[in-house]
């Protein structure tokens, strides 16, 4: 029997798409955030300008040399760090590039960065350029993975499990009764500071944190945090574990970003 499709005459009635919005923030050219470009080149980066221009967040790219000219306060209210080692971040593209491509932040940059959070600034780092945060600005936070072997700890993309401070402005419309964050080769922390540096999500105290993926040495994450928010001077800086738009997938922590932003 062959199977028959019915035609009909009457025109499908138009779906409006629906817009997306991230409150504060879309279309508000009043807060002046920044996003960090390297020319060592990050897919993050890329990732995030997609989502950014997506909900039509008005933001302004800079390089390493904008940030070593310094006077970032005067010019942003919040900087955007995407996913990068820290190794890149400092020293910037190697190879057959122009010199005025080459350089990363230095120590210059890092001045400068520091500057900027403690004249009021917001700091926003995802995933390994957090570990960048901690070390140029001295921040009293540990990545509790860093220089472990992939025999002792590996998850190379997987979905784990988090418990929400609620109480906190930067969760602000995470309403899931499950959440979720991804996880890739990123860092996990812990506080050395509680005065000055608040556990926003943290992975369970025991047991599995792994919802699905892979994990290996899983147990080294128990009760580390996933998520922290430091004061620093004026400012704060927001240290992200994993990456909250990955690959613009992740809509369930974008509201996470939003209120880092905010």
């Amino acid at each position: 029997m062959r199977d028959s499709v019915t035609a009909t005459s009457t025109p499908l009635a138009p779906v409006h798409a629906i817009p997306w919005i991230a409150t504060g923030l879309t279309n508000n050219k009043a807060r002046r955030i920044a996003m960090f470009q390297n020319w060592s080149p990050s897919m993050d980066e890329g990732w995030t300008r997609w989502v950014f221009d997506q909900y039509h967040i008005p933001y302004t790219m800079i390089t390493a040399k904008d940030i070593r000219a310094g006077k970032l306060g005067s010019r942003f209210d919040a900087i955007v760090l995407p996913d990068q080692n820290a190794r890149q971040i400092v020293s910037g593209p190697r190879g057959a590039y122009p010199d005025s491509l080459k350089g990363g932040l230095g120590d210059e940059g890092a001045k400068q960065l520091a500057a900027f959070v403690d004249g009021g600034g917001t700091l926003v780092a995802f995933n390994e350029a957090s570990n960048y945060a901690i070390e140029a600005l001295a921040l009293p936070v540990k990545n509790v993975l860093s220089g472990l072997r992939p025999t002792d700890f590996y998850a190379p993309g997987s979905l784990f499990r988090v418990d929400f401070d609620r109480s906190s402005s930067l969760t602000a419309g995470m309403t899931s009764p499950q959440s979720a964050v991804w996880f890739e080769a990123g860092p996990a922390f812990e506080v050395t500071d509680a005065a000055r540096a608040t556990v926003i999500a943290r992975y369970p105290a025991q047991g599995d944190p792994l919802l699905s993926g892979w994990l290996l040495g899983g147990d080294r994450l128990n009760g580390k945090a996933a998520l922290v928010d430091v004061k620093q001077g004026k400012g704060h800086v927001v240290l992200f574990g994993f990456r909250p738009q990955y690959r613009a997938q992740s809509m369930s922590t974008y509201p996470l970003v939003w209120n880092a932003l905010r």
